[in-house]
């Protein structure tokens, strides 16, 4: 089995090990389509209704941080034992690299992550086209492409922590996180009345091809040192705790 092969391997057994919860994914997109419509057609397009930028803001960050995870942690977390530790030993124990093991897991977690947030940007694109709001396709599409270099971030935090720490420590992070980003949008909603993705598209809408580089650059920085940090953390961590 060469390199790429091994990779492929670990992502298409993720996704058979899923089955039918693969679409959990598009579940979660059309809940978000439905409670953030009005809000994303209000920045990208004319229309007059007032949004909610904070709903907007909120739950982009809270949701589609973990969607390039939601199919592994569907059938990867048990109640008595911890289904990813057996997961991640059980792919030690292979002829496989850990250098493919990361990789097969930043793999998923991309690939996942951009196909909710393409069908995302899809599913509001054809309501605003069914609503005859008038919208401007090219920023509109480096829009996405920013909130998804954001939210990639995100998904990649949770997949070091993750890899990284027991499965106690993983659930804590979990169940504190989204505390965390609320205060954090409070904050900036409430103090300084900034609204991110609408300042995004205002920004994108002064340079784009700056905002589209930033973007682009940002993935793979973080794509990179995220790879860096879990491959090291992987090969000394111990799974039995």
């Amino acid at each position: 089995m060469s390199y790429w092969q091994g990779i492929r391997y670990l992502i298409w057994n993720d996704i058979r090990n899923a089955r039918w919860k693969n679409v959990f994914v598009i579940v979660l997109v059309a809940y978000l389509t439905l409670f953030t419509y009005k809000e994303l057609a209000a920045i990208v397009s004319d229309s007059t209704e007032d949004p909610y930028m904070f709903l907007i803001d909120y739950l982009i960050l809270i949701l589609f941080s973990v969607t390039g995870l939601t199919t592994t942690h569907l059938y990867g977390f048990g109640s008595k034992k911890d289904l990813l530790s057996e997961r991640l030993a059980y792919w030690r124990s292979l002829p496989i690299k850990i250098e493919q093991i990361v990789w097969s897991r930043i793999a998923g977690v991309t690939i996942f992550s951009l196909l909710s947030i393409v069908v995302y940007y899809l599913f509001v694109g054809i309501l605003m086209k069914l609503g005859r709001l008038n919208y401007e396709l090219v920023p509109y599409m480096l829009h996405g492409l920013t909130v998804y270099a954001i939210i990639y971030v995100f998904n990649l935090i949770y997949l070091v922590v993750e890899m990284s720490c027991t499965y106690k420590q993983y659930t804590i992070y979990c169940w504190i996180i989204p505390f965390v980003k609320l205060l954090i949008v409070l904050c900036y909603t409430l103090i300084w009345k900034f609204f991110l993705l609408e300042s995004l598209f205002y920004a994108i809408q002064r340079t784009p091809i700056i905002m589209a580089a930033a973007s682009i650059i940002l993935l793979a920085a973080s794509c990179l040192l995220a790879f860096r940090i879990i491959n090291d953390k992987v090969r000394t961590r111990n799974i039995l705790n």
